[in-house]
């Protein structure tokens, strides 16, 4: 049996008591295994968001609280995946060889850059969930308020 490769993104990761994450909210091109680290990610965000709903005392299942982790996690899987499905694309037809070349010399030669891209790509960017960035559940559940607004 075959299976396209396809890139799927649901119109909602969220609804009453319910919370969808990993390849059941978002399927992309499996390059590089970055459908793994988004999964990863929105497992983080969940126990990030949850932990500051528990702490500031409000229902962990509220609306409100789902809608957090949805606006937030979708907004970074929709990016994520464009990116991935961009890059997919530049390296398909052979016509695009030297802009492919340019391209990624361009980004070698330049180290924020290249920061930046494999911070993201390793799902510890400036929006990354804190576990994903390296802080403990104990650092979490002593201050679970989040660094960034979502």
């Amino acid at each position: 049996a075959a299976f396209p490769l396809t890139m799927s993104i649901s119109k909602n990761y969220v609804a009453n008591r319910l919370v969808l994450l990993g390849d059941s909210a978002h399927v992309v091109h499996p390059l590089a295994g970055q459908g793994v680290n988004l999964g990863l990610a929105d497992a983080a965000a969940l126990v990030e968001v949850l932990m500051e709903q528990r702490q500031a005392g409000t229902g962990v299942a509220s609306r409100a609280c789902l809608a957090r982790f949805e606006r937030w996690r979708k907004s970074e899987s929709e990016m994520m995946a464009a990116g991935i499905h961009t890059l997919r694309a530049l390296f398909m037809p052979d016509s695009l060889a030297g802009i492919r070349r340019l391209g990624l010399k361009m980004v070698s030669r330049s180290w924020h850059v290249k920061e930046a891209f494999l911070a993201r790509a390793a799902g510890q960017g400036r929006n990354a969930p804190r576990l994903a960035r390296g802080e403990g559940l104990r650092a979490l559940a002593q201050n679970p308020k989040r660094h960034l607004n979502v």
